[in-house]
């Protein structure tokens, strides 16, 4: 079971979203690698775009070999933005997303994800 923890969930441009992976093991054969990326996607009309502002990737060395492994991460959301919108025509939407990959017979990725606000500076 995955989950995050954050600091903040509603952040200004130029602001790092911080926080900490919490993944518990149950059965599952233990990731190879895990990608923390923070991106924005449109919805709605028109051409829909997608763009990751940042990731990291934590190799299984890094993982604990217990069955409860916290991961701390900050990902600075670019200055330049965009915001969040929720309009009638479109939407904005960011949001963090966990990705992790096993490898072997049983190979599989598996993808969580989470959303948060991107408010604008305020002067």
């Amino acid at each position: 079971m995955i989950d995050v923890s954050f600091t903040q969930t509603q952040l200004m441009v130029g602001s790092p979203l911080s926080g900490t992976v919490n993944w518990q093991w149950t059965n599952d054969p233990r990731p190879e690698k895990l990608r923390i990326s923070m991106y924005w996607y449109t919805t709605g009309r028109g051409t829909l775009n997608r763009e990751v502002a940042q990731s990291l990737v934590v190799n299984a060395e890094q993982f604990s070999h217990r069955d409860h492994t916290s991961i701390p991460f900050s990902l600075l959301i670019p200055h330049q933005g965009p915001v969040s919108y929720d309009g009638f025509l479109f939407r904005l939407i960011w949001e963090l997303g966990i990705y992790t990959h096993t490898a072997g017979f049983w190979a599989r990725n598996n993808e969580h994800t989470w959303p948060f606000t991107v408010i604008p500076r305020q002067p």
